[in-house]
């Protein structure tokens, strides 16, 4: 028998291929930190889906320094 953690981590797998194969358009809320929303995301862009960024701070990084630096910027 697999591990728990195999086996969720393939139902989030087929959930996420669904998920993208049903969609037009993939907004993704993603830091690119590896792991699952990466696997989405590259997913999306191996079958030519148009994937939009929600800008999300990096790990440790506190939101309002985040959005400061982000507003700064434009």
């Amino acid at each position: 028998m697999l591990p728990v953690l195999l086996q969720k981590h393939w139902k989030m797998q087929k959930r996420n291929e669904w998920m993208v194969n049903s969609c037009h358009l993939l907004l993704a809320a993603f830091n690119g930190s590896p792991g699952g929303t990466q696997n989405c995301v590259s997913y999306a862009m191996g079958l030519g889906k148009q994937v939009e960024f929600i800008p999300v701070p990096p790990e440790g990084m506190p939101v309002g320094e985040f959005f400061e630096k982000l507003m700064a910027g434009k």
